[in-house]
């Protein structure tokens, strides 16, 4: 971590002193992408990797269990390492194993790799996907104080929005996507491996225990391809291409993955708002945007991406903070700054105070960008936005829905998102239900 902390003035140091080590990274290093068991000679490659990790400064460990090849790990992989993490006073951050259907058992699983292995551990974006887990927010809460009252240290964090982003493979069997993405290609364009993977689909879905049964396919957007060819899907819904095509949705998604080797992101419209809600009121959960680096130009502002990344923080300030007093001001600001820095381990952040890096986010009602943001979001003036100045029409249409829920708070117009409807720029029909 010595270059980070030596040339800190070109990189954010709250960012780039923040490194976790996934747990992915570490199984590929020590394995490849095999669906397979790992052996003692593979745990114990990764116990050294991580060890090394952990002594060169990273901060703890995460896990993706919900995706190839990290769904391939047995629970006690992951205590092996959790196990490593605790020595050295590491979080664990887990993206559990399912979100939905499974939701009770991966949550269990999360609990039960702290108690053993004596590591804290951090489910991240703690949500109940789909219709059968609505409401029961109340439960899965109570679950986890049980946990803790036990001695577990577990707490969870949480983004406010409907949606979830995630990949299209969720939809296939996992191993579909064992030895990497080249191989899923290749057994996506067998017509004979197509048919395998639909009959252990529509089994699957017989059973109630397919992704289907919880988020269906009018309810999966298409959100980012690689490839220009595909590009025109992006904002659609698997449902809207098949009608509009005239094919089985299957069929699409088995071409869309093999056409782009297994890199399509979506945005899966299945989380029952009053469950945010309950969740976000205890006391334990934190506030985060589960981003990765995006950017409103090149590479990296391609695609539709999840308002997460930027509404996240305003989303909670001006709908459950203003709106609702679901939350005090005071609580939300906490969630978003003390309470997560604390738990990762960064002890000179999250307060103002002497000692503390001065990492401040000062809005002052009046100033000139939130007059320009104004400007440009609800009166629709033609303004330079500072540090926006690449930005293409399509990247400050998005802006008028990240910066719609911010503005309110900020600013001194009276309902920008009203204005901003009755513009004569429209919403698009595929955006309204998440920003809503």
């Amino acid at each position: 971590m010595q270059p980070f902390d030596k040339y800190g003035c070109i990189c954010n140091v709250a960012v780039a002193r923040s490194f976790v080590v996934n747990a992915t990274t570490l199984r590929i290093a020590a394995m490849g992408a095999a669906q397979a068991p790992a052996t003692e000679e593979d745990l114990s490659a990764m116990e050294a990797l991580l060890e090394h990790s952990l002594l060169a400064g990273a901060f703890g460990l995460s896990s993706g269990l919900e995706y190839p090849p990290a769904s391939y790990s047995a629970p006690g992989e992951m205590v092996r390492l959790a196990r490593i993490a605790a020595r050295h006073g590491a979080l664990y951050a887990t993206h559990i194993r399912s979100e939905d259907l499974a939701l009770w058992g991966a949550i269990a699983e999360a609990v039960d790799v702290g108690e053993r292995s004596g590591c804290r551990v951090e489910i991240s974006h703690l949500k109940l996907g789909g219709v059968r887990n609505w409401g029961r927010a109340p439960e899965l809460l109570a679950f986890l104080d049980r946990a803790r009252e036990r001695g577990v240290d577990v707490a969870w964090d949480q983004y406010p929005y409907v949606a979830w982003g995630s990949s299209l493979i969720d939809y296939l069997p996992h191993w579909v996507a064992a030895d990497g993405r080249e191989r899923l290609a290749e057994r996506l364009l067998d017509a004979a491996v197509r048919r395998a993977i639909r009959a252990e689909i529509e089994e699957e879905v017989g059973n109630g225990r397919h992704p289907l049964c919880a988020a269906p396919w009018d309810t999966v957007r298409i959100a980012l391809v690689g490839s220009a060819a595909n590009r025109h899907h992006e904002g659609r819904t698997i449902a809207q291409i098949a009608a509009s095509e005239g094919r089985d949705p299957l069929e699409v998604v088995f071409d869309l993955l093999a056409a782009e080797r297994g890199a399509v992101k979506t945005l899966v419209f299945c989380v029952d708002e009053g469950d945010i809600r309950t969740i976000l009121r205890h006391p334990l959960t934190a506030v985060v945007t589960d981003g990765r680096a995006v950017a409103p130009y090149g590479v990296l502002g391609q695609g539709m991406i999840h308002p997460r990344y930027y509404g996240a923080f305003p989303r909670v300030l001006a709908r459950y903070v203003r709106d609702e007093k679901l939350l005090t001001l005071e609580s939300a600001i906490h969630r978003m700054t003390l309470m997560p820095a604390r738990r990762i381990g960064l002890h000179d952040r999250g307060r103002i105070a002497p000692g503390f890096a001065a990492d401040l986010t000062i809005i002052e009602e009046g100033s000139e960008l939130l007059m320009r943001l104004k400007s440009a979001l609800v009166d629709k003036e033609d303004v330079a936005l500072p540090q926006f100045t690449s930005c293409s029409p399509g990247w400050i249409k998005y802006m008028e829905y990240y910066y719609s829920d911010m503005l309110p708070c900020l600013s001194t117009c009276k309902s920008p998102r009203a204005s901003t409807r009755r513009s004569n720029r429209p919403w698009p029909a595929n955006k309204v239900s998440m920003w809503s």
